[in-house]
């Protein structure tokens, strides 16, 4: 019962610092375009959090490592894990007892993989070309920055907004999403064909945009159907729709991992052991990028690519368990 209540007190910590850690990746996402602010500050909330969608389920996978690393260290510094040796407790019962911890990081993975990573995946998909980008584009101008566009560009000088590509030139004193839209007023423009002004001008789109076609878009069902498209893509929705059901189960291998991984007996020093953790985690996490990247290339089958993490992180503990 001690152990169980370990699992779960040490899974509810790394938890909670995955979420800030995400958090903190949205964070430092926005900090680094401080122009976003122009968008308004519901616009950087739902950035921040899209960002940290998108990291869920890597930094939930990372949680797991420590997760398991961290429980090993509790139980043999309080000298609970050398006490249940001697009372005949093996790893099999170790192993009961860390159930708990080993569900619950599945589910939380299942969640991250199929809900959470989809929809922020789809929320930074229907910021493209929205209004908040927009003003975020103006807020760029507005700390005096040139944003090329094609063969123009755009500035801002005392007259106001001026935008000039081949043939034709524009003044205007203010542009702001509004309305779904965009306001614009004090418009001038003048061009090699004609010559034009409004006092005032509200622009709507008159389509609704595209759906999302990223496989990074799909949840479980939509990913399931887009197995059998024939178009190109049907590969990369492969490798991405078998790639979230590996990781899904790498969660509760990675706190495996990190439990045998840890120091194996009390008041041993933990340095050695941290890095064969950290050893552990960065191969998993360059496979993963790899793989994506082999696949895209047809070097590999999109499903070997999407199960090679899976298949090796047992290999890896094996391997890093055996260095003394």
């Amino acid at each position: 019962m001690a152990v169980a209540c370990d699992a779960l007190v040490i899974g509810s910590r790394v938890l909670f610092g995955a979420i800030l850690a995400a958090v903190a990746a949205g964070l430092l996402a926005v900090a680094a375009r401080p122009e976003i602010w122009a968008a308004g500050t519901g616009f950087v909330v739902t950035s921040t959090l899209a960002v940290a969608g998108t990291q869920a389920l890597a930094l939930l996978l990372a949680a797991a490592l420590a997760g398991g690393f961290l429980l090993h260290q509790s139980l043999a510094e309080s000298g609970r894990l050398a006490a249940l040796s001697s009372l005949g407790y093996g790893p099999g019962s170790l192993l009961r007892a860390m159930a708990p911890l080993l569900v619950g990081g599945a589910l939380v993975a299942v969640v991250a993989a199929f809900w959470v990573e989809p929809t922020a995946w789809t929320a930074i998909h229907a910021v493209r070309g929205s209004p908040a980008v927009t003003a975020a584009a103006l807020g760029r101008l507005d700390a005096g920055e040139v944003i090329a566009l094609g063969d123009g560009a755009a500035s801002r000088s005392v007259h106001g907004l001026e935008v000039a590509v081949p043939g034709a030139a524009a003044t205007m004193v203010r542009a702001a999403p509004s309305a779904g839209g965009w306001l614009i007023q004090e418009l001038a423009v003048e061009g090699e064909i004609a010559r034009w002004s409004a006092g005032s001008l509200r622009l709507r789109p008159l389509v609704e945009p595209s759906p999302p076609t990223s496989p990074l878009t799909f949840g479980w069902a939509r990913g399931r159907l887009a197995l059998r498209d024939a178009d190109g893509g049907a590969d990369r929705a492969r490798l991405v729709f078998h790639r979230r059901h590996a990781l899904v189960l790498l969660a509760p291998l990675l706190v495996l991992g990190g439990f045998l991984l840890a120091a194996r007996r009390r008041g041993a020093d933990p340095g050695r052991p941290l890095v064969r953790v950290g050893v552990l985690g960065i191969v998993l996490f360059l496979l993963v990028r790899v793989s994506d990247q082999g696949a895209l290339a047809g070097a590999l089958n999109p499903v070997v690519a999407a199960w090679v993490p899976l298949a090796a992180a047992p290999l890896g503990v094996w391997i890093l368990r055996g260095l003394r």
